[in-house]
């Protein structure tokens, strides 16, 4: 592979083949299906890379020595300001392995709690809104979601119980 940049936190090279691949010295984000009242958080901003907004579950960086688990509770009262007092891991995967090394942890929150006004980093601008199971799964399935941590997080919900399909059409 031939090198064509490197930062603090990015390897960017060329393969043989002339692919690009990214790889990030801090590949591990952290996101949570949660729950508030029984319905689905689901947070809305734009994103660089696609030129638009994108509808995601909330999370973020898991920073070098911090456990997984602890900074899926950290992005969820940053970014929504909820609290979940329990998360249930669903998964860990690798939503783009043929461009980067990143590694998503999925974990579920069946319950959380207002706690504190969202807490955003300078170049965040997040909407927060709250959907029910049904209209998320139409929203995913007609193509208007399109993240992959999300979709994943909802299909592993829906196949271990955390959520049912109800009412559905």
């Amino acid at each position: 592979m031939k090198s064509i940049f490197t930062s603090e936190s990015h390897d960017v090279y060329q393969t043989v083949t002339g692919s690009v691949v990214v790889h990030d010295r801090y590949p591990n984000s952290a996101v949570v299906l949660a729950l508030h009242k029984g319905h689905m958080v689901v947070i809305r901003q734009y994103r660089e890379g696609i030129g638009t907004y994108a509808y995601e579950l909330p999370g973020g960086a898991v920073e070098p020595a911090e456990d997984p688990l602890e900074a899926a509770q950290r992005e969820l009262l940053e970014e929504t300001g909820l609290f979940a007092r329990d998360l249930t891991p669903l998964a860990t995967i690798q939503s783009c392995g043929h461009l980067t090394n990143e590694t998503a942890h999925l974990f579920f929150a069946a319950e959380t709690v207002i706690q504190a006004p969202q807490h955003l980093d300078a170049d965040e601008a997040i909407q927060v809104s709250l959907h029910t199971i049904p209209e998320a799964l139409h929203q995913i399935v007609v193509g208007t979601w399109k993240n992959p941590e999300l979709a994943h997080a909802v299909l592993l919900a829906l196949l271990h119980g955390h959520i049912r399909r109800s009412g559905l059409d």
